[in-house]
């Protein structure tokens, strides 16, 4: 954990670096750009239009373009600081950045930029008429061949990404009808209904239980690790406890061989835990057995019993056993015992035969 831990934070640290770094080459570049009116800049160190900035997003345009093509331009660089598209896709690409390890999440962003960049082409065409396709295209192939290569957390404008499909969709593009959206719409909510909705799990049918040991579900958390929380809570959880007993959490000891498990629970009612005066742990004796073939590499379980009625003076009993305890009693490994359900089954006949006493 602590590996990959390191790993995954490496790759965040250089991702945000890159960022920065790709952000400040932008911020350098158009420093020097002229105010032509409002929040729109042009410069000759760019060749392609974009959006900027976080606060009071800016656009910035290459020198030297044609009024038809401005018109395009601040068009649809407009379409994306109306919808706020200059904080959106920097916030997506953070997440991308914690997830980075995830390929879906790198294809949900190219998949998301593509769209934000249809979704204001359709915008320029449905304000400007689809006259002014093959012309808008055109602008976007040029930009596209010029472009500079920039990187930037702020949503880049023309010829950033998916040039060739963004103009197939332009030429293609025909304003949908009210019930084509419509259709649409419902569609994508019972989608997003369907997706976010918990249904309760289909309750299966469990196999009965082997003289008090749920098998199948001992084995489907077979685990190689002590480390692994989940599975060994999960095993720990479905071992019948001592009457009068009740769970109080465990520790992990894996810092260095042998590693150990530390199982606690509390006494509720001494009286049912006594056997021949004593406490006894014969049941927690044979627990611990089927946890050593359950869990391959532990190499010790301590059973920590605490008195909560008040008759022992809140007394503490500890049941140690070790792996080679175990092994030396049965003559054999315990691990190969829990391969498969007649192997478990024939380790918890055996059981019965073993009493704490004989360790």
């Amino acid at each position: 954990m602590w590996s990959g831990s390191m790993i995954w934070l490496t790759g965040v640290i250089a991702l945000l670096m890159y960022s920065v770094i790709s952000y400040m080459r932008i911020l350098r570049r158009v420093r020097t750009a002229t105010l032509v009116k409002d929040h729109i800049f042009e410069t000759d160190q760019i060749t392609t239009p974009f959006v900027c900035g976080f606060v009071k997003p800016r656009i910035y345009i290459p020198a030297g373009i044609s009024e038809q093509e401005l018109s395009y331009i601040l068009l649809h660089e407009q379409t994306h600081i109306r919808r706020r598209d200059y904080l959106i896709k920097p916030l997506m690409y953070l997440l991308v950045i914690l997830h980075w390890f995830n390929p879906l999440m790198w294809l949900s962003y190219a998949l998301m930029s593509k769209d934000m960049e249809m979704s204001c082409d359709e915008a320029v065409i449905k304000k400007l008429g689809s006259q002014i396709k093959g012309s808008y295209s055109g602008s976007l192939l040029g930009f596209s061949v010029r472009r500079s290569g920039l990187v930037t957390g702020s949503p880049l404008a023309f010829g950033e990404s998916s040039v060739k499909a963004r103009i197939k969709h332009i030429l293609a593009y025909r304003q949908p009808t009210s019930r084509r959206v419509a259709v649409s719409t419902i569609a994508i909510m019972i989608l997003i209904i369907g997706c976010i909705a918990n249904p309760k799990p289909v309750q299966t049918a469990s196999q009965p239980l082997y003289s008090g040991y749920a098998v199948d579900r001992l084995l489907e958390n077979r685990t190689m690790y002590v480390g692994d929380n989940s599975k060994v809570v999960a095993l720990i959880n479905d071992l019948p406890l001592p009457a009068g007993v009740e769970g109080a959490g465990i520790e992990l000891k894996t810092g260095s061989q042998p590693y150990e498990l530390t199982i606690h629970y509390s006494m509720k009612d001494a009286a049912v835990m006594m056997k021949d005066g004593a406490l006894s742990g014969e049941l927690l004796y044979w627990n611990s057995i089927l946890l050593f073939s359950l869990i391959d590499n532990v190499g010790i379980i301590n059973n920590v019993v605490a008195d909560n009625t008040g008759e022992y003076d809140g007394v503490t009993a500890t049941y140690t056993f070790t792996r080679q305890q175990v092994d030396q009693q049965l003559g054999e490994d315990v691990r190969p015992y829990s391969k498969n359900e007649p192997g478990l089954r024939q380790l918890i006949d055996r059981l019965k035969s073993l009493s704490v006493l004989d360790l």
